[in-house]
């Protein structure tokens, strides 16, 4: 009885339709409600499918911005990671994509190189004025360029050394060399522990009993040869046995006290091609003073190109065959100045290399400094692995915009750099100070 009442109720509210008012509805009514329901079924589509649809092309210039500011990736495993997104969205065109990625690596770079700059630019006008006794020359070159992780190999103290970006090396192929290590092997055996790399430590000067302790070093191949300039191998060897002494040059003499210094002398190029490597993804220099012949006069003079000729100083350019360089600078005294840190860091930056890290050497802070330098081009391909060979740049790999490869190595300031290889050493040093007032 209660479901009769309703339906009756429901009949009077709701009456059917006959024939005749089915009739006399609007053409109109009836496209509107068909439209209706077709807005209704897109939307329906569309929401419950949009994950699957192919994003847009500019979708994909925001994701290489957004994955490549992922810093602990390095290009390359940014570009894989892109190209599998564009594919999983169905978006194909893996030309647009390299276009993309390319683009956000030289914005990115772009803004980090002019930070670089400007910190220098600040300590250029620093020099211009008079010292009121605040300052000394190491508080110029403090502009640290920004790795994403930084990490210290070896003790804490002299002789352990900081790392940029050490995930980014190849732990299957990398190689480091290791000069000066004074019998304390403590970088040597974090680094090969820790990075996995061939690890070779030079000295001339240690004991026998030292000589002996990292010849049997698990992991660690250890030479007795010093680190000079080519065709001052024998000056080197001289001053280490005590044949000479030239505290204006460096401090080899002490560092030789504490052996015979029975081992020979030879340049970067000659122990590089003798143990048959033509790349090193870590240099790690501390020769007591050396260093400013060894770099000066030498290493930054001899860029891969011109060394494979076997000749002097190229005017080509070139690139320099490692891919950091971990040194401690000595005051080189009055008899060199200013001018040898000048060139140092002229040469450098010449070449593409950055400060990543530097700390005073507590046991003498007024004249020994440990700097840190990356290739900073290298960041932006490959880890470093041997782009150095390939006689271009290392962004051609993935072809940013050259302007960006040129601000880095420097094809231009290269040709003069070079040119002054040539130069009497007063003539360096003083175009080398220009070069940095002119930053």
């Amino acid at each position: 009885h209660h479901l009769a009442s309703m339906r009756r109720a429901q009949h009077a509210a709701f009456p059917p339709l006959g024939k005749d008012k089915i009739r006399n509805i609007s053409p109109w009514a009836v496209c509107g409600a068909l439209a209706a329901i077709t807005t209704l079924t897109h939307l329906a589509v569309f929401f419950f499918t949009w994950e699957t649809q192919p994003h847009h092309p500019e979708e994909v210039d925001v994701l290489a911005s957004l994955v490549h500011h992922d810093r602990r990736l390095s290009i390359s495993q940014t570009k894989k990671a892109l190209l599998g997104h564009a594919s999983k969205v169905g978006f194909d065109d893996k030309a647009r994509v390299h276009q993309a990625l390319g683009h956000a690596c030289s914005t990115h770079w772009d803004m980090v190189e002019n930070i670089y700059a400007e910190g220098l630019h600040k300590a250029a006008e620093t020099h211009k004025t008079p010292n009121d006794g605040t300052r000394n020359v190491w508080d110029l070159f403090e502009s640290l360029w920004p790795c994403s992780t930084v990490r210290r190999i070896g003790k804490i103290g002299d002789g352990g050394k900081w790392v940029c970006d050490p995930h980014l090396i190849d732990s299957e192929s990398c190689v480091i060399y290791s000069f000066g290590s004074a019998g304390e092997p403590s970088f040597e055996l974090d680094a090969r522990r820790e990075l996995g790399c061939e690890v070779h430590t030079f000295d001339p000067t240690l004991s026998p009993e030292d000589e002996m302790k990292l010849a049997n070093t698990v992991g660690i191949h250890f030479h007795p040869w010093g680190l000079a300039p080519r065709g001052a191998e024998a000056e080197a060897a001289m001053r280490v046995t005590g044949g000479s002494a030239d505290p204006g040059v460096g401090a080899s003499t002490a560092s030789g006290k504490r052996g015979a210094g029975r081992g020979s002398f030879k340049s970067l190029g000659v122990i590089m091609s003798e143990l048959g490597h033509d790349y090193v993804d870590i240099l790690k220099v501390d020769i007591e003073g050396d260093e400013w012949a060894v770099f000066n006069d030498d290493v930054l003079c001899h860029p891969v190109a011109a060394a494979d000729k076997g000749g002097g100083p190229s005017e080509q350019g070139g690139s320099l065959a490692f891919g950091q360089l971990l040194v401690e600078l000595h005051w080189p005294g009055s008899s060199l100045g200013d001018g040898a840190l000048f060139g140092l860091m002229r040469g450098l930056h010449t070449f593409g290399f950055r400060i990543f890290r530097r700390e005073p050497n507590v046991l003498n802070i007024q004249k020994c400094w440990e700097y840190a330098f990356v290739d900073a081009s290298s960041m932006l391909g490959h880890s470093s692995k041997r782009m150095a060979l390939t006689r271009k740049s290392r962004f051609r790999a993935l072809d940013p915009h050259d302007s960006v490869s040129a601000s880095l190595t420097g094809a231009a300031d290269q040709a003069g750099f070079l040119q002054d290889c040539r130069s009497p050493a007063s003539t360096r040093s003083q175009h080398a100070i220009e070069w940095f007032h002119g930053l």
